[in-house]
Parts: C-alpha cells; structure tokens; sequence
C-alpha cells in the first residue's frame, strides 16, 4: 500500500473530511492527529493559496473596471464630438481597484467653448450612470496650452491612453 504523504494528509483533513456527511466521522475536537509542524505546513500552504486566489480576483476586477472605462470614455468622446469640440486625448489613471480618473485634454479653443459647458450635463448624468459599487470614474479636463507638461501628466498617473484619439 502506497504511503500518503504529509500535504496530502492535510489536504484530505482540511478539504475533504468537512465534506463527508451521512455514516462518516471525523477527528473529534482534542484529538491530537497533527503535529506543531504539519498544522503551520498546512497554515502556510492555505494563505499561499487564499492570496494567490485574491490577487487573481483583485487582477480580474481592475481587468473589467478598465474596460468599462474605457467603454465610458468612448461614449463621452463620441459625445464631445457630436457637440462640435475635438479632444486631442484620454488619458486613464487608475486610482484604486474600484476607483477611476481619466483626464481629457482639449484644446485651448474648445475647452473655453460654450459647446464645452453643454457637455458637461451629459458628464455628470455618466459618471452617475455609471457607478458601482465595484467601480467609480471621474472624468476632469484641462486644456492644451504651450505650459502643458506631458511629463507632468504622466507623473501624476495619467499613462494609459484612449485608442480611438491615438494618432
């Protein structure tokens, strides 16, 4: 008869024993079935795994809260330009697993435009729309002028850009 070993002693002790019901019974409170080295192996080997599973739904989550950002920040672009102004780009800043920044930049005409406070309903009424309780975007706004730092822009966090205004 093969020997089991150790982890998977553990593995069966911890996964599949409070499982079994009906005729089955396990180890009674008290008894002593493992030693001080195998219950910290099995300790271990369970927050390795519960954090791997974490880190893997964290990764998910920012994966879909991107996307809806960017699905967001096609329809306000589309929106933009259905009222006559022209964006030069979007930039995302991911502020946390549920929150969302993205920074647009107009040019210098547009953003003084009157066609640019219009617009601003519709922002709002999105970003309303849009909320969760997974997910958050805000959208601000800044003109493109001589003093415009893209380095600037960058350092802040603003680094991924929207696909549609990339030339």
């Amino acid at each position: 008869m093969p020997s089991i070993s150790a982890e998977d002693l553990a593995r069966v002790k911890s996964e599949i024993i409070p499982l079994v019901k009906g005729d089955w019974e396990g180890p009674k409170a008290g008894d002593q079935i493992f030693g001080p080295d195998q219950v910290i192996a099995a300790f271990e080997a369970g927050y390795a795994k519960g954090t791997s599973v974490v880190e893997k739904l964290v990764r998910e989550k920012i994966e879909q809260n991107i996307q809806k950002a960017g699905s967001d920040t096609g329809k306000l672009i589309e929106r933009l330009q259905q009222v006559g102004l022209s964006p030069k780009s979007a930039r995302l800043k991911i502020v946390g697993v549920e929150e969302y920044e993205v920074l647009v930049v107009l040019p210098e005409k547009d953003y003084v435009d009157d066609k640019f406070d219009d617009a601003l309903s519709f922002i709002g009424e999105l970003e309303r729309a849009t909320r969760q309780d997974d997910y958050c975007i805000m959208f601000t706004f800044c003109p493109e002028s001589e003093s415009f730092d893209e380095s600037k822009v960058k350092s802040d966090g603003f680094t991924l850009f929207h696909k549609s205004l990339v030339k």
